[in-house]
């Protein structure tokens, strides 16, 4: 997706015709989830993931680097827009190299534009490939033909990669989000085969991503930290936040029937847990369900139903905010509210994961996305 808004941004403000390829990653884990993003997305199916995987690509990244550090050694700086505005020093020079979630944000991103814009317009740029000198090239998305569906073919064109090129490989900012939202959503239509469950239009849904069930160790030190089940009962859904938690705390006060108790939906990839968050937020005056959906239905992988799941709930969804997974569902999904939680604490204040929020410019990213802060037990003890 950070791709898609760099060709966007390279396309739009730089006037660069630019095409996006895609570079795969080599573990058992990635070639599960391509195989799962094919099913989900019809519109991904005739990508080439593997497209930057051969020598071609190794080769024009490290020549556009020995080029970079040849302009910085002979000229001593590159200025832009003026000889008094010194943007290249070392670490400018990684801006075309690898646009990560370090380097991301708006301020960034625009710095990127004008190395590329300097760079791409120089007499002595390196010509690589055929027709690289009419194409900018950035890591993600469609080559010139579509692939066999066996990954180890590649197109049967011959790779090639302008320079400079840009290297992208972070989730999409938020920055970027405020650009790209209306184009994600276009893009990334679901394939309706995926799903089995499906929310009742009234029932809140939480996604408990259950981190520390897959890393136990490192999931704590890198911050990955979840409220536990009477923190996330107390103060998420007994807040009197939004109009769902008023309702069910009024009629749990008041003896209301239990069967007009508010409804929430648990989707997990772990069932580790569950029923312990199950139990607090029963006696905090939901009516709670965990959607299992592995056994439901033969040929539909569990992690694309619980996506469909929460983007096709129609209320609220909430969850980490650390989860590109949930961030990505609420994002597509139909949810009037996406409530984005983080957890402050040791160990995510030692990892900058404590407190967020973001001032987002698209209306129904205003209107939709919601930025919780929310004390551990420990920080609030302290």
């Amino acid at each position: 997706a950070n791709g898609m808004c760099l060709e966007k941004l390279i396309q739009e403000r730089l006037h660069i015709p630019t095409r996006l390829v895609l570079r795969a990653q080599d573990n058992p884990k990635w070639f599960r989830a391509r195989e799962q993003v094919q099913l989900a997305f019809p519109s991904t199916r005739s990508w080439s993931f593997r497209y930057a995987n051969g020598a071609e690509f190794n080769q024009a990244r490290s020549q556009q680097k020995q080029w970079l550090l040849g302009i910085k050694q002979t000229v001593g700086a590159l200025q832009y827009p003026t000889p008094n505005e010194t943007i290249i020093n070392d670490q400018w020079l990684t801006l075309l190299e690898s646009q990560t979630s370090d380097c991301s944000n708006m301020q960034c991103l625009n710095d990127m534009l004008k190395l590329l814009n300097m760079t791409w317009h120089r007499s002595d740029r390196p010509m690589y490939g055929p027709r690289v000198e009419t194409e900018a090239t950035t890591s993600r998305t469609t080559p010139p033909n579509k692939t066999s569906d066996n990954e180890e073919n590649v197109s049967s064109d011959v790779p090639f990669f302008s320079i400079p090129h840009v290297y992208a490989d972070a989730f999409v900012s938020d920055d970027c989000l405020d650009i790209l939202y209306d184009d994600l959503r276009a893009f990334f239509y679901l394939d309706e085969n995926i799903c089995y469950e499906r929310p009742d239009p009234t029932e809140t849904v939480l996604h408990l991503r259950n981190f520390l069930t897959e890393m136990p160790r490192r999931g704590l030190v890198l911050g990955y930290e979840e409220l536990e089940p009477s923190q996330m009962a107390q103060k998420l859904f007994c807040g009197g936040s939004n109009f769902s938690i008023d309702a069910g705390l009024y009629q749990r006060n008041n003896n209301v029937s239990h069967s007009t108790q508010p409804h929430l939906a648990i989707v997990s990839r772990f069932d580790t847990h569950v029923r312990d968050y199950a139990r607090a937020l029963n006696d905090s005056g939901w009516q709670v369900r965990h959607i299992q959906q592995k056994k439901q239905r033969k040929g539909v992988h569990e992690g694309n139903a619980d996506f469909c799941f929460l983007a096709s709930a129609e209320t609220e969804i909430v969850g980490l905010r650390i989860s590109s997974y949930f961030q990505f569902a609420g994002i597509l999904g139909n949810a009037s509210l996406v409530r984005m939680y983080s957890v402050d604490s040791p160990q995510t204040r030692a990892r900058h994961l404590n407190y967020y929020t973001y001032p987002f410019k698209h209306p129904e990213l205003q209107r939709r996305f919601r930025f919780e802060n929310v004390e551990s037990v420990e920080t609030a003890q302290s």
